[in-house]
């Protein structure tokens, strides 16, 4: 039986021109030895390993995981490097990572409506937010966030 959770990802990882599983996991974070695991053994990712990997390759969580939907993602998010801070040069994946997380919770399980550009500032807040305490974004950091950027703050 074909690993199309394997296709899939490799037809993503075409697309950025990402050539090995090492380089994957020098952008994700996530060991090699998992990736593997899941590209030659048929495995699915837990959902936080998904949407990291998704994230990394611009590919939407639901495509990479089952083949449905279009593949790229309803909405784009706004690359870490172009959010100069002084401090530090730039808002790293795994603090974007975990503010997407919090962040696609709140607005299935809430039905909030954000552009993409909502989308992008609230994920930039809370991540810089995170990384500012010197820690991952709380669901916390995401909800401030969403207010501010509702709010027009």
């Amino acid at each position: 039986m074909p690993n199309q959770f394997a296709d899939r990802l490799n037809l993503a990882m075409e697309k950025l021109d990402i050539k090995t599983l090492s380089d994957l996991s020098a952008r994700t974070g996530i060991s090699r030895n998992s990736l593997s695991t899941w590209t030659t053994k048929g495995k699915i990712p837990g959902e936080a390993s998904l949407r990291t990997i998704a994230y990394t390759l611009n590919v939407s969580v639901k495509w990479l995981r089952t083949g449905e939907g279009p593949m790229e993602p309803a909405y784009v998010l706004v690359p870490p490097v172009s959010f100069p801070f002084p401090e530090r040069p730039t808002v790293g994946i795994p603090f974007l990572s975990s503010a997407w997380l919090h962040l696609d919770s709140i607005v299935e399980t809430r039905g909030l409506k954000l552009s993409s550009e909502e989308h992008s500032r609230v994920m930039i807040r809370a991540a810089w937010t995170g990384m500012q305490a010197e820690r991952e974004p709380t669901i916390k950091d995401v909800l401030d966030a969403i207010s501010i950027v509702l709010g027009g703050e």
